[in-house]
């Protein structure tokens, strides 16, 4: 009996504790509950004044920045800062002089309130915004009202400042938390004066990562490009993953596509291979305004001596290498006021080549450029001082410094420029000593822009211590056709060209693919015509292009001459020109053609000269949605000089390609 009164005495005890914690925790919780604040009117409300019986004097107004209102009689009132029913009863007393007993009610339509009871929104990733204090508004609330998380805020280090008297608190909130994961730990009540601030991510943003596998089966009847007499057939097979990554936020941007196929056939010269394909393209605001980053990468398969042949299955292997190229290029900006702006770059430009017949090297470039400001209304100026250097792992290095003046000046209503510029430039260190060189550079020449679809511009005049041309016209025909030229004569080594064309990759912004922003055609990690050699050579580069869009069919025809001097193995010279056509058939199927001509004289001791023909086609179906099987056929022909340089092939590819 003992026992159980102890039991019933302490299950009461029990009871009466967890009942009196409950009380005051209610308590408390009443206690702390501020009471909801009486609203106070602010700058930008709208408030509807009724003065009953006298439809004249009632109106619609917005509280000035002032703080003021004007109505009949009274003028100007100072309002903020004051309730609605405060308001309304100075204004009864201010009509009292010209109306008998005034009875006036003020409403506010639309307010935010005063300044202290505002809930301000501001930082890096927002624009300023406010929103009215209301009783139980909590963050979540706030957020609502200004439309979400911008995408580019970093939500998680958001902070709210809140005066409580004299002092301001800093208090930490997890707004990714909350909006992105839901978790509604992380929503807290609002208080009248609250200043959210949202700072920017640098990371936060638009970010798309696909991947994708794919593998391939191909048939050639000639596996090391033989003549048609030891001509052997293989069996090439080809597997593995890719990815592609794009980012945009406001301060880094990222295009990044890659893939590693493995690659085994079953005779010829090569047995296991690697193909490694790599573009990227970024850049990066690391300081706000002032300090830069930007990078571009390439990895890809090339044919680097012309003399040898190339595959057009392209999963043969067979005289390429792995050419890697990369350019890190952090800068600085300076503007100097309306007088000028100013950008400090390093670059620095590593390229690996497979081959032992080509060099690696590494290019150093400090570049200081400085251009016209705001004050220079009539005509532009730019000044560029560089120095570079290319190291070599297998020759000398070179050095070059270069210090040039450009001026512009518009002719007729900025559609006709003059172009003109001199300078002082030093090369030192070639083999060659015909391209080690020290004297002053100058050019004259145009640009004409006759409307928007027309660019034209060249120049001409003494550079790489030689007289030359530069030139690039551009016509849009239309909205779906346009038509490039140019011409221009580099004095560049091999690696330099390499470095060159990595400098224009680009991403098509409807696509995402890789571009060559110059033209706007398919980004082509080596467009040198020529055979690349460690020398130092003089080119000569002739470049046309049509691209477009009739109906369905989109169309690419290009055409290139080019003209190499200075090489130790000869001069070279090519002509080639090549179509793209490309249809969607139905829904799920498309054909994409292609064909070419390449014909390129090698001027050394045989004076040899290879004449290509290639023509190919690609049936894409798209199973589901996200995987398409494809069927290719490929036909080489080369004719050459030399008798055992001569091939055919035919190549049959059956491949298969899944994105998730």
């Amino acid at each position: 009996m003992a026992l159980l009164y102890r039991f019933n005495l302490t299950i009461g005890l029990a009871v009466s504790v967890v009942s009196s914690a409950v009380w005051a925790s209610e308590d408390l919780a009443t206690d702390k509950a501020a009471p909801a604040p009486i609203y106070l009117i602010g700058p930008g409300d709208t408030l509807d004044i009724e003065v009953w019986g006298n439809v004249e004097l009632s109106r619609s107004v917005t509280v000035r920045p002032d703080g003021q209102i004007s109505v009949p009689f009274l003028q100007d009132l100072i309002v903020a800062g004051k309730s609605p029913s405060a308001l309304a009863r100075e204004i009864e007393d201010g009509l009292a002089l010209y109306v008998s007993d005034p009875k006036v009610t003020v409403i506010v339509s639309s307010g935010v309130g005063a300044m202290t009871q505002r809930i301000r929104i501001v930082g890096e990733a927002v624009g300023p915004q406010v929103v009215a204090y209301r009783a139980g508004i909590t963050l979540f609330d706030v957020l609502v009202a200004i439309g979400g998380l911008p995408p580019t805020a970093a939500g998680n280090s958001a902070i709210i400042s809140r005066r409580e008297g004299e002092t301001i608190h800093q208090i930490p909130v997890r707004l990714d938390d909350l909006m992105n994961r839901g978790d509604i730990r992380a929503n807290m009540a609002m208080a009248p004066g609250d200043v959210l601030l949202i700072p920017e991510g640098f990371f936060a943003g638009d970010w798309m990562i696909s991947y994708d596998a794919s593998a391939s089966l191909t048939f050639t009847d000639n596996i090391d490009l033989e003549p048609s007499d030891e001509a052997d057939w293989a069996l090439i097979a080809a597997a593995g993953p890719g990815v592609f990554v794009q980012a945009d936020t406001s301060r880094f941007q990222l295009s990044f596509a890659g893939s590693v196929l493995g690659v085994v056939q079953t005779s010829g010269d090569e047995d296991v291979n690697l193909d490694v394909d790599v573009s990227a393209v970024s850049t990066a605001e690391l300081s706000r305004d002032l300090l830069f980053l930007d990078t571009s990468a390439s990895v890809s398969q090339q044919v680097l001596d012309l003399r040898s042949a190339e595959s057009a299955a392209g999963s043969n292997f067979l005289n390429q290498d792995t050419v890697a190229v990369a350019t890190v290029s952090p800068y600085l900006v300076q503007h100097f006021g309306g007088f000028a702006d100013g950008e400090l770059r390093y670059s620095f430009s590593p390229v690996l080549i497979e081959s032992s017949d080509v060099s690696d090297s590494m290019t150093h470039e400090l570049d200081f450029l400085l251009q016209s400001g705001r004050d220079f209304q009539r005509f532009s100026w730019t000044l560029d001082a560089r120095a570079s250097q290319v190291m070599r792992t297998d020759e000398s290095d070179i050095d070059e410094e270069s210090v040039d003046l450009g001026v512009e000046y518009p002719l007729f209503r900025n559609e006709f420029f003059l172009l003109g510029g001199g300078g002082y430039e030093r090369r030192d260190g070639d083999d060659n000593s015909d391209f080690n060189f020290d004297g002053p550079t100058w050019r004259g020449g145009f640009r004409w822009l006759p409307g928007q679809s027309t660019t034209l511009e060249a120049t001409y005049g003494r550079r790489a211590d030689d007289e030359s041309l530069d030139a690039h016209f551009r016509q849009e025909l239309g909205s779906n056709w346009a038509f490039d030229a140019s011409y221009s004569e580099p004095l560049e080594t091999a690696q330099e060209s390499l470095v060159r064309d990595l400098s224009v990759i680009g991403t098509d912004p409807d696509t995402g693919e890789f571009i060559d922003i110059r033209t706007g055609s398919a980004f082509d990690p080596n467009t040198n015509p020529f055979t690349l050699e460690d020398e130092t050579t003089r080119n000569k580069v002739l470049r046309l292009g049509l691209d477009g869009v009739a109906g369905r069919n989109t169309i690419s025809i290009n055409s290139s001459w080019g003209r190499q001097d200075g090489s130790a193995d000869g001069d070279e010279e090519s002509i080639s020109v090549g179509a793209n056509w490309t249809r969607p058939l139905s829904n799920q199927l498309s054909l994409f053609v292609s064909a070419g001509y390449e014909r390129t004289e090698f001027n050394d001791i045989d004076d040899r000269r290879d004449e290509d023909y290639t023509v190919g086609g690609t049936l894409s179906y798209d199973i589901y949605a996200d995987v398409a099987a494809t069927f290719s056929y490929f036909f080489q022909r080369r004719i050459s000089d030399e008798d055992n340089e001569s091939f055919t092939e035919n190549a049959v590819v059956l491949g298969i390609r899944a994105t998730f």
